[in-house]
């Protein structure tokens, strides 16, 4: 069995956007891949749980890693799984693609909240899943504030944790916490292990690491620097 891909924050950048210029590939297209990934993977875990009326929280940041968040939440919502997004930051602030996927989750009628701590409490404690879909691979600093607070409940729930790309509070290429970590259960990494994860320290955030395949072509994969 070959060892997996390898890939630090810059290197991954690099294979977003050689996707775009020499195949052709926008960032929603990805964007849509990794949120049907991360949904399908939401309803394995799920389907084991035999739970009759599952509730599914996610967590979403202003970011791609949000924008991931949204797309899985629309991919429960059509398959009849109860979803809730908590949003962090107002939706004026999100980033471009990931306001499109937001607009549909509207549209929807899924709910969205821009709220407290009180009331993000209750939700995760309503909740069988939590998905982290916060911070992707870009944090570069201490986690602090609601974020802080709100990851806090969320570990010491009990509930189960699933992770996009990497747990909110981790540096993806060093493996080190910046304060405040989401204690995975899964965490669904998009194409490729993050170097972060070859930090021993970061096994204990990540759970299990599950490869998705988000449609990168197999030319841009490869195991040295992308051009």
């Amino acid at each position: 069995m070959n060892p997996p891909l390898v890939f630090t924050t810059k290197q991954m950048r690099k294979l977003d956007e050689r996707a775009t210029r020499e195949f052709g590939i926008p960032t929603l297209t990805l964007m849509e891949n990794a949120g049907k990934a991360v949904a399908g993977e939401c309803q394995k875990i799920l389907s084991e749980k035999k739970i009759a009326s599952p509730k599914v929280l996610i967590l979403c940041g202003s970011g791609n890693n949000g924008g991931d968040g949204f797309v899985a939440a629309r991919f429960l919502h059509q398959a009849g799984i109860s979803v809730n997004v908590i949003l962090f930051k107002p939706k004026t602030s999100l980033c471009a693609e990931p306001l499109v996927n937001f607009r549909k989750v509207e549209m929807l009628g899924i709910s969205c909240q821009e709220t407290d701590l009180p009331v993000i409490q209750s939700e995760i404690k309503k909740s069988d899943l939590i998905v982290d879909a916060i911070f992707g691979t870009g944090l570069k600093r201490e986690v602090t504030g609601l974020i802080g607070q709100a990851i806090g409940a969320a570990n010491d729930s009990g509930k189960t944790i699933m992770a996009i790309d990497i747990p909110s509070g981790m540096d993806a290429d060093t493996g080190e916490i910046h304060g405040i970590c989401i204690k995975a259960d899964l965490t669904v990494t998009l194409a490729a292990f993050k170097a972060g994860f070859l930090n021993e320290k970061s096994h204990s955030w990540t759970g299990k690491i599950l490869v998705a395949n988000i449609g990168f072509p197999k030319e841009l994969l490869v195991r040295e620097d992308t051009k």
